[in-house]
């Protein structure tokens, strides 16, 4: 007789903030190969935040890199509609890559915001300070 477990597998590794030629990026690049973006650390470092580790970022740094991409968008769509006024084509795969990217960020800040509304509607965070006090 076997038993299962049906409790989910935690990855508690750190995660990946190196890539290749990262001096040559500019700052919040969105890089389609491995899906991510180029941000400067707390200690101004270049790292590379891979969207398929986002869970293991904090809150605060979701939000200075979402802040830096909506910016980036802006000026993008500033470019696109300028040029197109002017009658040339311009490809808008960096529109559309800050989009998904912004996309991706806001959905994973909404989870862990609805996460905390529950925790604190159900006392669970109450509980997590009386075990930590005994």
């Amino acid at each position: 007789m076997t038993v299962e477990s049906f409790q989910p597998v935690v990855n508690i590794l750190s995660p990946n903030r190196s890539l290749p030629d990262l001096d040559y990026y500019p700052l919040f690049t969105i890089i389609q190969d491995p899906y991510g973006v180029v941000y400067n650390n707390g200690s101004s470092q270049k790292c590379f935040l891979r969207f398929e580790e986002i869970s293991h970022y904090s809150d605060a740094t979701l939000k200075v890199i979402k802040l830096q991409l909506e910016q980036r968008l802006k000026e993008a769509q500033k470019r696109f509609l300028e040029t197109r006024s002017n009658a040339f084509l311009i490809d808008n795969d960096e529109i559309r890559l800050l989009k998904k990217a912004l996309n991706t960020i806001h959905e994973r800040l909404n989870f862990r915001s609805t996460l905390r509304r529950l925790e604190v509607s159900i006392g669970l965070n109450r509980l997590r300070q009386r075990e930590e006090r005994q």
